[in-house]
């Protein structure tokens, strides 16, 4: 089996004429095609300078005008399944996103929609458009029964009726249904880390697969994605938000030079970068995940890192520090670094690495000290500081270990472990149909089954499964951090819809988000001996993204039961058949089963060894990473107290919760008293969500609402700015405080109950 062909050509209506063509037949030996349009538009500002001038000399062409209209429209690729069809359609509009200032607001929206098998897949490519082709409200174009309501402004002196709320919400519920993909499903940008995508780029670059995989359009757009989020002190940070990091310079910068960039192109943008690796370290400070993706490449020396013996495999499994009880997150990423480093592994010397040798290193290559560079990193990435005892640990496996495991007869030990770690490696790549858990893992698996035969089925099945991950929006083509988030999303829409009371007239919306949810379930436990590979059951389980990931998490689990629980409640005519009572025991099953000792949910496995595990996280840049950590009436009683007595207990004194995903302490408080009302908690019986109350009224900004930074989830103290969907929140959490309880705060009152939120001026 071949990879799927990515011909390609790119369309820019404003702009001088681009050479163009019909797109390339694919070879007999693809895949069936299924056809999907992906549409991009930008319109406002322009992109920074910089990237203008950069884009017009890929194209050959002057810079653009002011106003910038792009289209770029794409084809998927198949599987091999017949009858399937797909529509893909990614529309953007408003300004530009510019990591140069939170002024430039929220960048537009976006929307992709891939509809194959049940939203299985994401696989995408490039074909050029017809000139002319009006694109704008294509959303209620291909809707073109959707009603379109008048807006209601609302001045300061005028009461807020009940009719205008729901004009509203019918309004946004309306605008909402158009977002949603035929399969039922709705589509997100789920990017943001900048170093998902130079491992991408690096295995494809190791393997030759570069090419054959990403077209020039491709690499056009993630250059263009780069550059975009290049600070203004030349750096690139860890994620699209932060400061510059040595971490996110160095795999940036040599992901643009692996994509054909210069090492002086980018109207100086590749200098500047350049200048900042050298002005703050050089690469030799990377972070040690930098280290063996560099090595792996050629760039960098393996005896620069420290080891990761594939041998600790081979241990029992009753020992606290087995891989097997590690967080699945890290355990699957450093089970195939463990054979990469035990293969001391390294690509094809190209003309490009060499060059990247000289570029990256203020010392000639051959005289730097690798041995010293193990242990070293930037002050900007040193978020997670090696603890003395790790540094002594790896100098101990490094001097008395690895010669005797790199030397007959120890070599035949470090064999065993290869072969052991590659089993569990085609384990996790069958089972989640060579999406895996995530996409530091696909790449890396991806790679290991190259190194162990780079003609093998394994590899090739690895190929198309890719395109899940790309994701083309305004500012580029990027690398999720998942294959998506659509089970996720879907399961929160549907509860939004639900609890306006307005469900029974979004019927249809409801019935093919109920679709989606139902057929995203998992149905089946991986198949073998679970302790043998560490997996924890399955069947019954809702997954982040979609059915062939595959791996059950705890609180996607519970947002996907509350959503066909709720559309249980309306007639099967309207929202289709409910969820098989077995396949809700089959969820209540797993929920149980996923509950610590201490009260708390796992994410997706129980927590398995112990906090001081965290004494050999290697990884600078990640803290709290080594563990999980956290039908029967009397049971799931028992369960839920446990639950709402693990939540009073992790409240901190201000009265929020910390949220370990991204918007932080607005987003853990909303699920702090989403649970705590689960557990019979109420305003009047429970001082704590009295005192989530009296903490979100308190950061309520000037402008009326809510929002975060991450810089609140980094540095675990609250950095607020007004984003709608945190203001979004905090009234969910305020209509969930209590269902019959009419609650007085300040000048507002609340009106609660299931399905109806008024808000009322007191005075």
């Amino acid at each position: 089996m071949s990879p799927p062909l990515l011909a390609a050509t790119r369309r820019c209506p404003n702009l001088m004429a681009a050479r163009r063509g019909p797109p390339a037949a694919p070879s007999k030996a693809s895949p069936p095609l299924i056809r999907a349009t992906a549409v991009a538009h930008s319109f406002g500002r322009p992109p920074p300078l910089r990237s203008r001038a950069k884009a017009a000399q890929m194209r050959g062409r002057r810079s653009p005008p002011p106003r910038i209209r792009a289209t770029a429209v794409a084809q998927i690729h198949g599987d091999g399944r017949p009858n399937e069809r797909a529509t893909a359609v990614a529309h953007f509009f408003g300004s530009p996103p510019s990591p140069r200032s939170r002024a430039d607001g929220c960048g537009g929206r976006r929307q992709w929609r891939p509809t194959v098998r049940g939203g299985r897949r994401t696989n995408n490519e490039f074909i050029s458009f017809e000139s002319g082709v009006d694109l704008n409200g294509q959303f209620w174009k291909e809707k073109p029964n959707t009603p379109n309501l008048p807006q209601l402004k609302v001045e300061a002196t005028e009461d807020i009726t009940e009719d205008i709320v729901a004009n509203t919400l019918r309004r946004a519920i309306t605008f909402h249904s158009t977002l949603q993909a035929h399969d039922g499903h709705w589509p997100g940008d789920n990017a943001g880390p900048m170093f998902v995508m130079p491992i991408l780029v690096i295995v494809l670059t190791i393997t030759g697969a570069l090419d054959a995989v990403l077209s020039t359009q491709h690499k056009r757009e993630m250059c263009r994605y780069l550059y975009n989020h290049q600070n203004r002190d030349g750096g690139w940070s860890f994620h699209i938000e932060g400061p510059s990091t040595m971490f996110g310079s160095v795999m940036s910068y040599v992901t643009l030079r692996l994509l054909g960039e210069g090492a002086s192109d980018g109207d100086g943008a590749m200098e500047k970068g350049r200048h900042w690796i050298l002005d703050h370290g050089d690469a030799t400070a990377v972070t040690s995940w930098g280290k063996i993706w560099l090595s792996a490449l050629g760039a960098f020396e393996w005896s620069g890192n420290n080891p990761t013996p594939p041998e600790i495999w081979l241990l029992p499994y009753f020992l606290p520090f087995h891989p097997g009880r590690m967080w699945c997150h890290c355990r699957m990423v450093y089970l195939p670094l463990s054979y990469l480093y035990g293969k001391r592994f390294i690509g094809p010397i190209t003309p490009t690495v060499l060059s990247l040798r000289k570029e990256l290193y203020t010392v000639p290559y051959h005289k730097i000290d690798w041995k010293r560079a193990r242990n070293k990193c930037a002050k900007e990435d040193l978020y997670y500081p090696h603890p003395h005892v790790q540094d002594i640990l790896w100098a101990s496996l490094d001097i008395a270990v690895e010669p005797v495991l790199t030397h007959w007869p120890g070599n035949k030990l470090r064999e065993k472990a290869l072969r052991t770690v590659m089993d569990h490696i085609h384990y996790e790549d069958e089972n989640t149909h060579y999406l895996c858990l995530g996409p530091l893992n696909k790449m890396l698996n991806m790679l290991c089954c190259w190194v162990e035969d780079p003609n093998s089925e394994a590899f090739k099945l690895h190929i198309p499964r890719i395109y899940d991950y790309l994701w083309l929006a305004e500012d580029g083509m990027k690398v999720q951090g998942c294959n998506g988030s659509q089970l996720w999303d879907t399961a929160f829409a549907v509860q939004a819809i639900v609890s306006t009371g307005l469900g029974e007239e979004f019927a249809p919306t409801l019935r093919k988000a109920h679709a989606y949810i139902k057929n995203t379930q998992v149905l089946e436990n991986v198949p073998g001996n679970l302790d043998l590979w560490y997996r924890h059951i399955s069947k019954g389980a809702w997954p982040f993204s979609t059915a062939d990931h595959g791996w059950s998490v705890s609180d996607c689990t519970a947002e996907g039961l509350k959503a066909v629980l709720l559309l249980s409640e309306f007639p099967a005519e309207d929202v289709g058949e409910p969820l098989d009572a077995e396949r809700v025991f089959d969820a209540v099953n797993v929920i149980l089963s996923l509950q610590n000792n201490d009260g708390g949910f796992a994410t997706y496995e129980r927590m398995r060894s112990y906090s001081w595990l965290e004494l050999i996280n290697p990884a600078e840049t990640f803290a709290d990473i080594m563990i999980d950590y956290s039908h029967r009436e009397a049971e799931v009683e028992s369960c839920i107290e446990k639950a709402a007595m693990f939540i009073e207990k992790m409240q901190a004194k201000d009265g929020s919760w910390y949220g370990s995903w991204g918007v932080c302490f607005t987003y853990g408080t909303w699920f702090g008293v989403k649970g705590l009302v689960a557990g019979g908690r109420t305003l009047s019986n429970c001082s704590g969500i009295r005192k989530a109350c009296d903490f979100l009224l308190s950061k309520q900004l000037p402008c009326g609402g809510w929002g975060e930074s991450y810089l609140s989830c980094q540095n675990k103290v609250g950095t607020f700015e007004s984003f709608v969907c945190a203001f979004s929140l905090v009234l969910i959490r305020q209509k969930l405080y209590s269902q019959s309880v009419m609650f007085e705060y300040e000048d507002l009152l609340v009106v609660s109950n299931v399905y109806d939120l008024k808000l009322i001026d007191i005075d």
